[in-house]
């Protein structure tokens, strides 16, 4: 005698979820996400998707909030260009990628870049990192070098216009007021390696 079945429970596709994120926040179907990373950020081993439209970071996955809702943030930029990069990778050696998000600042004719780094948590979406990774004003320009492979360090990078001599700013040991710290200046020579303590990277 056959028995009846339970329904079995179709989870969406995630094109499905952002489909209807679109539909939630009245963004046309013809509007394309200017990132859109595959990693795993959270919950289990499955990767999740990682978009971004506009100023709106949007997370999906097959196994992310039962593979039917989706975490939205929106990044704090003036406009969609000023986010600069958008990445993932695992800089605290849990397993898990952290997403990393490069932010075009201008403040007073100077314009800046600053590394931010989130980190999923069953509690929240805390910042674990902010840096500024490049300056430039008029003919003078400061980068850095960031890379992310094997955990997050910042190289002094290049100079350009300004020297060690002519640097018109005070000398940052620490964050600012706005919790950034400062950029790495090419003439100390040193690269700044992170590590993952007590809820933050710190400089190792």
């Amino acid at each position: 005698q056959a028995q009846a079945q339970a329904p079995v429970a179709i989870v969406p596709s995630m094109d499905a979820v952002i489909a209807e994120f679109r539909r939630q926040r009245g963004l046309p179907a013809t509007v394309r996400p200017s990132r859109d990373v595959s990693a795993n950020v959270a919950g289990t081993a499955a990767p999740e998707r990682v978009v971004l439209f506009g100023l709106d970071l949007v997370v999906v996955g097959t196994e992310f909030r039962n593979g039917t809702g989706w975490f939205q943030y929106q990044l704090p930029a003036s406009t969609p260009a000023d986010i600069v990069d958008l990445r993932t990778a695992d800089v605290t050696g849990d397993g898990r990628h952290e997403i990393v998000v490069r932010i075009r600042q201008t403040i007073s004719g100077i314009r800046r870049d600053v590394l931010v780094v989130h980190q999923f948590t069953p509690t929240g979406f805390p910042v674990l990192l902010q840096r500024e990774v490049l300056r430039e004003q008029g003919e003078n320009r400061i980068e850095n070098e960031v890379r992310l492979e094997g955990g997050l360090q910042i190289g002094p990078g290049t100079a350009r216009g300004w020297s060690e001599s002519t640097w018109p700013y005070a000398p940052a040991t620490g964050p600012g007021p706005d919790g950034i710290e400062p950029i790495v200046l090419p003439w100390t020579g040193q690269t700044v390696r992170y590590r993952f303590a007590g809820g933050r990277l710190s400089a190792s």
